[in-house]
């Protein structure tokens, strides 16, 4: 309901240059969420490390 009532208000408030910013900014925090994603599970891969153990541990 919120975002029905004010999405089209804002929408007419929204100029080309304030767009252009927003879509910068969010393929640049999509960029770096992936890049960071990417390298961890990567390294994670090749160093052979487990992020969440499945074993049972005998302690």
């Amino acid at each position: 309901m919120l975002l029905a009532t004010l999405v089209p208000a804002a929408w007419q408030a929204l100029d080309p240059g304030l767009a252009a910013v927003l879509a910068s900014m969010f393929v640049i925090v999509s960029a770096a969420i992936y890049a960071l994603h990417a390298v961890t599970f990567d390294a994670f891969r090749l160093t052979g490390r487990r992020l969440f153990s499945t074993a049972v541990r005998d302690e």
